[in-house]
């Protein structure tokens, strides 16, 4: 199991999805985005009663709203890898490496397509 995510334009009343503007993830690496959001060095939010759904703050919003979102997460997994490393699955299912390229792709798909929306699921 894992979320879903992808943005979309509105045509004429329908959500349309953006072609290759879409990912997804297990799981298993939730509450590592949410204690990077949460780490009160970051700064800007603290990201409180969450559990482990993080894409709440990014589900139906326009793509270029949620930028400073994905920008935290990568920051702290690549200058901090040693506090969210014990959030890796013991079954292999996941790991900071392969989540932060996925949130990348997230990210650069938000500054390309800043309009567009998320829907996420998961």
């Amino acid at each position: 199991m894992g979320w879903d995510a992808n943005l979309t334009v509105n045509v004429d009343g329908h959500d349309i999805d953006i072609p290759n503007c879409d990912w997804n993830y297990t799981h298993n690496l939730n509450h590592a985005i949410v204690a990077a959001l949460g780490n009160p060095d970051v700064g800007t939010y603290w990201v409180k009663n969450l559990g482990g759904r993080w894409w709440d703050l990014i589900n139906n919003k326009k793509a270029g709203e949620c930028i400073h979102v994905f920008d935290t997460v990568i920051k702290e997994f690549t200058e901090n890898k040693e506090l969210y490393i014990q959030y890796e699955p013991d079954n292999g299912w996941g790991d900071l490496e392969t989540l932060t390229k996925e949130l990348e792709g997230m990210r650069n798909a938000a500054n390309k397509y800043p309009s567009a929306i998320w829907r996420v699921y998961g």
